[in-house]
């Protein structure tokens, strides 16, 4: 077992001790636009034309075939961290750029990009929906230069660490600059009878109920589609303009970031 891999393990089990203190201020996360980046890629899109699109295909191929490196890690930090017994642990996050070259092989695996991409039709076929992220702590964890990396993440509804922080509020920071993916709008339908499926469902406390017609606040909607797919009614639905544009949007905003590749573009 490499040093990283070794700390990786030590640094997982003290997460799961600390994890009943994490409110205390001690333990806060502090992420802000510095350590963190985030967009949800909705799973149940169509164009605004009304035609359906390959979601979120559309727009995380254009991501892993334009990065310089892929690797595919050996399991969801999320998912062991939190014991799920829902979904796969060995299900891991696709991590992108540079900083695969020092990626410890005890923690995941250098793949082509068709492999990568056969990886994340596997992942989104077994109910999981993609994240793309840059975040500081998966960099520590993994013992990689931050700024030489970036994730497309695999997260369930029980174990995501992304929806569980910004729904119970644990870090301001993270919540802020998890963002829409561009182009993406959400609405309610006519059709919505207001039996609150929907509210007790987002991970932004976006939506409120009446119980006559659900509301969505567009300043906190993350865009994630899970309101959409487990609408009892069909009564909300997901759009986007242009899902060639959102990869380019991406990629540009990301590259800016981080070395992963994208056009040459260099953090």
């Amino acid at each position: 077992m490499g040093y990283r891999n070794l700390r990786y393990r030590v640094i997982m089990l003290l997460g799961r001790l600390t994890r009943p203190f994490e409110r205390w201020r001690i333990f806060t996360r502090r992420d802000s636009a510095l350590t963190t980046a985030g967009h949800v890629i909705p799973v149940n899109a169509r164009l605004e034309t009304g035609a359906h699109v390959v979601l979120p295909m559309a727009v995380l191929e254009p991501l892993i075939r334009s990065a310089s490196h892929v690797a595919i890690m050996r399991e969801c930090l999320c998912r062991r961290g939190e014991g799920c017994r829902e979904h796969p642990v060995s299900t891991g996050c696709l991590l992108l750029g540079d900083a695969v070259e020092d990626l410890d092989p005890g923690l995941g695996s250098r793949v082509t990009a068709d492999e990568a991409v056969r990886h994340a039709l596997g992942a989104l076929g077994e109910g999981l929906f993609p994240l793309v992220v840059h975040n500081s702590f998966d960099a520590w964890m993994w013992g990689i230069p931050y700024r030489r990396m970036m994730n497309i993440c695999f997260c369930c509804d029980c174990c995501c660490t992304v929806r569980r922080i910004i729904s119970e509020r644990i870090s301001t920071g993270f919540i802020e600059n998890t963002f829409r993916l561009p182009g993406v709008t959400v609405r309610v339908l006519d059709s919505c009878t207001g039996c609150g499926a929907c509210e007790s469902s987002c991970m932004a406390h976006a939506i409120l109920s009446n119980g006559v017609r659900a509301r969505i606040d567009d300043s906190l909607c993350k865009g994630c589609g899970r309101c959409a797919s487990l609408c009892p009614s069909n009564a909300i639905e997901v759009l986007i303009e242009s899902p060639s544009e959102a990869a380019s949007g991406l990629m540009k905003l990301y590259g800016a970031r981080s070395r992963v590749g994208f056009d040459d573009g260099g953090g």
